[in-house]
């Protein structure tokens, strides 16, 4: 098998296992490591979480390795990933929720302001 650029990658399934709804790993072998994840017998979140429980996941994100001098490269840049411990800022999928959800707060607090202003007249 030839070495391919590694990769770092976010995986995010389609509901929380427990805690856990998504994965960041790196591979210098990103396809082979992702059929692994596929059968069970990649990382324990994803084998015995996500797959056992039968929640889909899929990889949302990659990075290409050495694309962040800010965060350095392969291994060093998962780790720096994963110690932000917020892995569902870097999920599109789950930023755009989140962006909807925060819209829709700020929106019922102003109305809840709104009305609280008008009956105090």
């Amino acid at each position: 098998m030839d070495k391919l650029p590694g990769k770092c990658y976010l995986i995010c399934a389609e509901r929380a296992h427990k805690h856990a709804r998504h994965y960041i790993g790196y591979s210098d072998w990103f396809d082979h490591r992702i059929d692994l994840h596929r059968k069970g017998q990649g990382a324990k979140l994803i084998a015995n979480g996500f797959n056992a429980h039968g929640i889909g996941w899929e990889v949302v994100k990659t990075w290409e390795e050495g694309v962040s001098f800010e965060y350095g490269q392969g291994y060093e840049f998962e780790k720096k990933l994963k110690a932000r411990k917020d892995a569902a800022a870097l999920c599109p999928r789950c930023a755009a929720k989140r962006k909807a959800y925060k819209n829709a707060n700020q929106k019922s607090i102003r109305n809840e302001r709104r009305n609280q202003a008008q009956q105090s007249r």
